[in-house]
């Protein structure tokens, strides 16, 4: 069975690059634009797992991550954020697993999804 991973992002290169590079290591991709979309995305594939930005258009990552917490059948899926826009010394939050700065090499974001995975 295929893993899924849902890709959040309004950054258009960003999705394309790394849904070729998850794709590449054997991950079935998911892409959306903003977090309305990824959710309604989480909603239809129940992805494994989630990689998401911050700030997005329509509804960014903190209301679509909220969102996904608040539903008991959803709020054990792992969500990685990844942005460019949070410090570090805010990088943490109990509703995701793990903080990615951007930009990041594939390697620290293969193990890290590896990793949130095996949980």
């Amino acid at each position: 069975m295929s893993t899924t991973i849902l890709l959040v992002d309004d950054e258009k290169d960003i999705l394309v690059a790394l849904k070729e590079l998850l794709e590449m290591e054997g991950y079935v991709v998911i892409t959306a634009g903003n977090g309305k979309t990824g959710l309604q995305m989480y909603n239809d594939f129940k992805p494994d797992l989630i990689i998401t930005d911050i700030m997005m258009p329509v509804m960014n990552g903190h209301e679509m991550i909220k969102l996904i917490r608040e539903e008991p059948h959803l709020s054990q899926v792992p969500i990685i954020v990844m942005s460019s826009v949070i410090s570090l010394a805010s990088a943490v939050d109990p509703q995701w697993n793990y903080f990615i700065r951007k930009p990041s090499g594939i390697d620290d974001l293969l193990k890290v999804i590896v990793k949130l995975l095996e949980k």
